[in-house]
C-alpha cells in the first residue's frame, strides 16, 4: 500500500535561454587544422551596418571551420583600408563608391552611374594591390538626404524640389550634418554643385552622425544627411529624397580580402555569396532597425537588440548556419531517463539535432550543468525547483499543482530558465509501507505520526541519499507531520536498493515516487 505525502508536485520541462544555447555549430572543414594556426583577421568600421556585416562574416567563417581574430578598433573606413594594405587585416566589408572616392581619390563626377560598373571599377583598381573584391550585396548603402514627414508632405520629396524651396526662403531651413559630410566632395559640396542647394552658414549644424537622426526626430532640424539603409528611416518616419542627378554615388558593400589569403583558401571566394545575395536595401534597413531602435516596437530611447543576436538570427533563419545541437539532460532514475529519451526523440523527429546527455547525474549536478550552460533542456519538478533549488520550506509551498507551477516558473525566470507546459501526472514523493503496518491501521501519514509519537518511534525507514538530505525530503516530512524517526532507524541506501530492502523486510517503511512502476 502506498501512503502519499500530502504535497503537490507537477512535472515540467525547463529550457535554458542563454546565448550559448544558440551559437552556431562549427562544421570543421578540411583546412581547419591549418587555419587554427593562422586566424583570419576580420575588421569592421564603427557603423551599425558595417558591424552587422562583419559579424555575419565572422559567423560564416567559424561555421566553415576557420579560426577568426575579430578586430574592431578602427575609427573609419580609411583606417581599415590602411590595415588591409599593411597586412594587419585580412578581410572586412568595404563599399564600392567609398573605395573609389576615398581610396582612389576619384571625383564624384568621374564615377559610373550604374552599380555594376562602380563595382567593376573598384575591383579592377584594387587587383594590382593584392586586394580582391568578392560578390557584392544588391543593396545600395549610399549617402542620402533625409527630411521629416512634415517637410515631405509640403512637396519636398526630391533634392531638386527641396533646392527650390530653400532658394525661395533660405532662412527658413536648417540642415543637420556630420563634419565628414560637410567636408567630403560627395557630401554637401556635391549638393551645392549639382542642385545649387545652399544653406546660410549659420543654418548648417554640425554634429555626430547618430545625433543627426535624433535631431531630425525631435524637430531641431527638418533636413539631415543619413544613409539609405539606416533602420531609423522607417522607424522614425523619415523620408529619403530622390537624387535624380546622382549626387550620391552607388555604394554596394562587398567582402574585401587580401588576395594571398584568397589564393591559399579558394573556398573563401564563394563562402559569403549566399549571404550577400539576400541583402537588399529594405532587408538591411530592417536589420539595422533591430539594433538601433528595436525591431517590433521602436522606443524613444533607442533600445535595440545586440549586433550578435541580430546577425545570428538572420543567418539561422536563412539556413546559412546551423544551430548548435540542443543538449538534452536528465537525472539518473528510470522516470527521468524515460522523459529525457522522449525529449531527444521528439526533437530529432521535429528536425532538430539533439545531443543526448540523459542520465548525467542527480538533482544538484543537473542543475549545475543547466546553470553553467552545459544542458539546454531537461525534465524538472516544480517541488524540486522550489524547495531544493530555491530553498522554500515545505510549509511555505503552494498546495495546488497550478500554483506550484507558477511559483517555480516565477522563481526561475531571473535565472534565465523558462518552464514549458507541464505534464498532467504528479510525481510526488510517497511513503511506502509493508502490509503488516496497513493491517494495523496505519493508512495515512497522519496515522503514522500518531503511531510513532505514541510508541517511541520504533519503526525503521529506508531512503536514498538525496531524499535524506533535501529540505523537502525526510526532514520536511517529519517537520510537517510532527514526528521523527530515531537516527539509528534511518537507513540511507542506494536508490535502486530502497524498494528491494522494503520488500525483503529490512525496513518497515521506505521513500518512493507515486509514479514508480
Amino acid at each position: 500500500m502506498v501512503c502519499q505525502q500530502n504535497r503537490t508536485i507537477a512535472v515540467v520541462l525547463a529550457l535554458l535561454l542563454v546565448v550559448t544555447q544558440i551559437v552556431p555549430a562549427v562544421a570543421q572543414s578540411d583546412s581547419s587544422t591549418a587555419q587554427a594556426q593562422t586566424p583570419i583577421r576580420v575588421g569592421s568600421a564603427p557603423s551599425t551596418e558595417a558591424r552587422l556585416l562583419s559579424q555575419m562574416f565572422v559567423m560564416l567563417l567559424e561555421e566553415a571551420g576557420f579560426v577568426v581574430d575579430v578586430q574592431t578598433d578602427f575609427a573609419d573606413a580609411m583606417a581599415l583600408r590602411t590595415a588591409l594594405e599593411d597586412n594587419q587585416l585580412d578581410l572586412y566589408p568595404a563599399y564600392t563608391g567609398t573605395a573609389l572616392t576615398d581610396y582612389n581619390d576619384l571625383p564624384v563626377d568621374a564615377l559610373p552611374n550604374v552599380a555594376e560598373r562602380v563595382y567593376e571599377l573598384a575591383k579592377t583598381l584594387d587587383e594590382p594591390r593584392g586586394i580582391s573584391w568578392l560578390a557584392p550585396a544588391p543593396m545600395n548603402s549610399t549617402l542620402a538626404l533625409l527630411v521629416n514627414q512634415e517637410l515631405a508632405d509640403q512637396g519636398n520629396t526630391s533634392i531638386a524640389a527641396l533646392a527650390d524651396s530653400v532658394a525661395a526662403d533660405p532662412e527658413a531651413y536648417t540642415i543637420c550634418i556630420s563634419g565628414d559630410f560637410y567636408a567630403r566632395a560627395d557630401g554637401l559640396l556635391s549638393l551645392e554643385d549639382l542642385y545649387d542647394l545652399r544653406f546660410p552658414e549659420e543654418n548648417v549644424l554640425l554634429m555626430e552622425s547618430d545625433e543627426v537622426y535624433s535631431n531630425l526626430r525631435s524637430g531641431t532640424c527638418a533636413i539631415g544627411q543619413g544613409n539609405a539603409t539606416d533602420g531609423r528611416i522607417a522607424a522614425w518616419d523619415l523620408v529619403v529624397l530622390e537624387d535624380s542627378l546622382n549626387a550620391f554615388h552607388f555604394d554596394q558593400p562587398a567582402p574585401v580580402i587580401r588576395t594571398d589569403l584568397l589564393e591559399s583558401e579558394p573556398a573563401l571566394a564563394s563562402l559569403f555569396t549566399p549571404l550577400m545575395t539576400l541583402l537588399d536595401t529594405q532587408t538591411m534597413r530592417e536589420l539595422s532597425a533591430r539594433v538601433e531602435v528595436g525591431g517590433d516596437a521602436p522606443s524613444a530611447e533607442g533600445e535595440g537588440e545586440s549586433i550578435e543576436d541580430v546577425a545570428l538570427s538572420f543567418l539561422l533563419s536563412n539556413g546559412l548556419i546551423k544551430p548548435a545541437p540542443i543538449r538534452v539532460g536528465s537525472k539518473e532514475f528510470t522516470e527521468q531517463l524515460i522523459l529525457g529519451k522522449l525529449l531527444v526523440l521528439l526533437l530529432r523527429d521535429a528536425g532538430f539535432e539533439a545531443e543526448d546527455l540523459t542520465g548525467a547525474g542527480g538533482t544538484a549536478l543537473i542543475r549545475q550543468m543547466v546553470e553553467a550552460g552545459e544542458i539546454d533542456v531537461y525534465p524538472e519538478y516544480t517541488g524540486t525547483a522550489t524547495s531544493v533549488h530555491h530553498g522554500i520550506p515545505v510549509t511555505a509551498l503552494p498546495t495546488t499543482a497550478e500554483r506550484a507551477y507558477v511559483l517555480a516558473k516565477s522563481l526561475d525566470a531571473p535565472q534565465g530558465l523558462t518552464w514549458l507546459t507541464p505534464f498532467a501526472f504528479n510525481n510526488t514523493y510517497t511513503l511506502l509501507a509493508r502490509q503488516e503496518l496497513i493491517d494495523e491501521g496505519i493508512q495515512t501519514i497522519d496515522d503514522l505520526a500518531v503511531y510513532m509519537n505514541a510508541n517511541d518511534a520504533p519503526l525503521t525507514i529506508c531512503v536514498e541519499g538525496e531524499f535524506y538530505a533535501r529540505p523537502d525530503g525526510l526532514d520536511g516530512l517529519q517537520t510537517l507531520y510532527g514526528f521523527a524517526f530515531q537516527e539509528d532507524n534511518i537507513f540511507v541506501v542506494e536508490t535502486g536498493d530502497v524498494y528491494e530492502k522494503l520488500r525483503n523486510g529490512e525496513c518497515d517503511l521506505a521513500e518512493g515516487f507515486s509514479t514508480d512502476g
